[in-house]
């Protein structure tokens, strides 16, 4: 799976392949890697019950890697997941 990130002042932008977007909040962003998180606690569109749930990014750049990790409360462990794999970086 192929997935870029692009820093954007204090937001890191996820785009998927497939289209798919994702906004994370820059907590730091150096010459050692970058932090960033999102959450939500709230009931979404055409949803009847909350989704409280938490995801980071983490940019090793020394490593050239990134880590993912996501936790959904109240499902499956599956979605819980930690992704890994190498990053490439862009001038």
């Amino acid at each position: 799976m192929l997935v870029t990130f692009e820093v954007r002042g204090k937001e890191l932008i996820e785009r998927f392949e497939t289209g798919i977007e994702a906004t994370y909040d820059v907590t730091q962003n150096n010459k050692y890697g970058l932090v960033a998180s999102s959450s939500i606690s709230a009931i979404e569109p055409n949803e009847t019950e909350p989704t409280i749930a938490a995801s980071a990014v983490v940019i090793n750049r020394a490593k050239k890697e990134v880590w993912l990790s996501f936790i959904t409360s109240g499902r499956q462990s599956f979605v819980n997941d930690l992704s890994h794999g190498p990053c490439i970086f862009k001038p």
